[in-house]
């Protein structure tokens, strides 16, 4: 939110600098408060020369851009740098535009609807500096030539009205009166001169506000400047206003009509809530249904992220591959999207039925990681994956990471990372994963999670290892889905928004199982069979002995 009032406020602050150059400067320090940027350009007025490169202050962007379309737009400007285009412009100017260097796009693009109304802001402040310093140059050529100022008060494009206040008898404006108005004014609010001219403002606008005639008497009767974004029910139109006294107890209003801007920032905020909703509903359905498992107790939670791309690659599932054994998985997509499900799908699938053939963490993650090699296209696609595989009838768990952070072990009051020997990211290469080994005591917990824990950001600081591990020794003595629940509120908390999906999955050994559950007999078989169907894996019918020999992790 820090970030997000700095660009908020920077077009206030644009207006009360003396020149464009200032101005530019100014624009250009705000937009490296952007987490990301590189540098910040603003060119608000006049030409620039472009040849394609930053110079040594990083301030001002030398690069040829023939952006015409009025949108922001990304460029790559040399190898692993790119720039954001916003232009400046209304419909009645342009002011050149504002420029970000970052070297991660996918960091500054949560921020590129807020840039974007900032360059309208701060374009719409441009355009009434230029009005008022063309209003200021009619009033100087009044005395010689009052034709000449009629004619440009008239042609103005922005609404511009002059008003006199009225006060009561102790000073208190109550009412002001309209003395002059341009044509603009006339088109914006429809209202004609002759119903204007004269009368006061509670004679031809019943329903305004008291709010509105106390700043208007503020301004006319202190000398003040302030400029105003508001929404006039009678009128039922948005408007963005400047008022200004340029005489005693009379007052100024230069003002745009706003109308079709705010109606399309509400727009997108439907949009955006509604893709939100569309990506919690796409990952729900996404997310298996945690098993009833003797002698385990589980829990679950999930969020996606901020203005979130339709669905993140975050999973997490736990299956049984026999009686005594059950697998933990939880793994992370790289990228979003459609693509991103349907690879988190495919893992899925992959290590439930690999796990059938054997129980290693290293042999499931090393055939999950061939199969991804040969289906996946795409060099970009690629996934973090932790497996661990419990013995319910001693306690002792077999692990794997390809890529993916390492779980808390909580047990006894205490917290702990396991310490895998950590393999690449499923997809990317040929490799072996090689398994470790721990054991749980009955009573112990383990906290899987994804890295959008532990990469939550406050001001530029990761949450962190040691603050989750901190976070996990309090939550102890806890039901598994409450240490979820608040593992994950307390990421939310530590960011002002989440930049990326998380899951949270926790596990706690109650007791250690001594016979063969029927019940769990029948779920193994029909998970089997599912999988089994699922998973089209020419080696799905080999032997388990086959792949025993095959697997060096043996």
């Amino acid at each position: 939110m820090e970030v997000l009032g700095q660009l908020l406020a920077a077009h206030v602050v644009v207006q009360l600098l003396p020149d464009a150059r200032r101005a530019a400067q100014f624009a250009a320090h705000a937009l490296v408060a952007v987490p990301g940027a590189v540098a910040g350009a603003a060119i608000l007025e006049g030409e620039a020369s472009f040849e394609g490169e930053w110079d040594d202050s990083r301030e001002l962007i030398l690069a040829r851009d023939d952006n015409s379309a009025g949108q922001p737009r990304w460029r790559e400007i040399s190898s692993g740098t790119h720039v954001l285009t916003l232009p400046l412009g209304t419909i009645h100017h342009r002011h050149e535009r504002l420029y970000l260097l970052t070297e991660d796009p996918r960091e500054i693009e949560p921020y590129v609807p807020f840039l974007g109304n900032m360059a309208a802001a701060i374009a719409l402040t441009l355009d009434n500096r230029r009005n008022r310093m063309e209003l200021e140059l009619a009033n100087a050529k009044l005395a010689d030539s009052r034709g000449e100022y009629q004619q440009l008060f008239s042609t103005m494009m922005n609404g511009f009205a002059i008003h006199e206040i009225i006060t009561d008898e102790s000073g208190k404006p109550i009412d002001y009166r309209f003395l002059e108005v341009n044509e603009a004014f006339t088109r914006l609010t429809g209202m004609t001169r002759e119903r204007l001219i004269g009368h006061t403002a509670r004679e031809v606008i019943p329903g305004l506000e008291p709010s509105w005639v106390e700043t208007a008497g503020k301004v006319a009767l202190r000398g003040s400047q302030v400029q105003i974004e508001g929404y006039s029910a009678p009128l039922d139109r948005h408007f963005d206003v400047v008022v200004y006294s340029p005489a005693p107890r009379k007052f100024a209003t230069i003002f745009a009509d706003i109308t079709e801007r705010k109606r399309a920032e509400s727009e997108r905020q439907r949009l955006i809530d509604q893709l939100q909703r569309v990506a919690s509903t796409l990952q729900e359905n996404l997310i298996h249904p945690l098993p009833a498992i003797e002698g385990l107790e589980l829990g679950r939670v999930s969020s996606t992220a901020y203005l979130p791309d339709l669905v993140g690659g975050d999973f997490s599932d736990v299956f049984i591959i026999d009686p005594s054994s059950v697998a933990i998985l939880i793994g992370d997509v790289a990228g979003k999207g459609i693509k991103a499900a349907g690879l988190t799908e495919t893992v899925h699938t992959a290590v439930a039925s690999y796990a059938l053939i054997d129980t290693s963490p290293g042999f499931i993650l090393r055939k999950t990681n061939e199969l991804l090699l040969r289906i996946v296209e795409s060099d970009e696609q690629f996934v973090t994956a932790f497996l661990l595989v419990l013995d319910l009838r001693s306690g002792t768990a077999s692990y794997a990471s390809a890529g993916h952070p390492a779980p808390v072990h909580l047990s006894g009051g205490s917290a702990r990372l396991l310490d895998p020997e950590f393999g690449l990211p499923l997809g990317m290469f040929v490799q072996h994963y090689p398994v470790c080994q721990t054991v749980l005591a009955p009573g112990d917990c383990l906290v899987f999670y994804t890295d959008g824990i532990t990469e939550a950001r406050r001001n530029g600081e990761l949450l962190g290892d040691q603050r989750l591990l901190s976070i996990v020794r309090g939550l102890d003595g806890n039901h598994p889905e409450q240490i979820a629940e608040g593992v994950r509120s307390a990421a939310i908390q530590f960011t002002s928004e989440l930049k990326d999906d998380l899951q949270v999955l926790a596990l706690r050994l109650t007791h250690l199982e001594r016979t063969e559950s029927p019940t769990s007999a029948e779920t193994v078989k029909s998970y089997a069979e599912a999988s089994a169907r699922r998973l089209r894996e020419p080696h799905l019918s080999s032997t388990r002995s086959d792949h025993h020999s095959l697997d060096p992790t043996w």
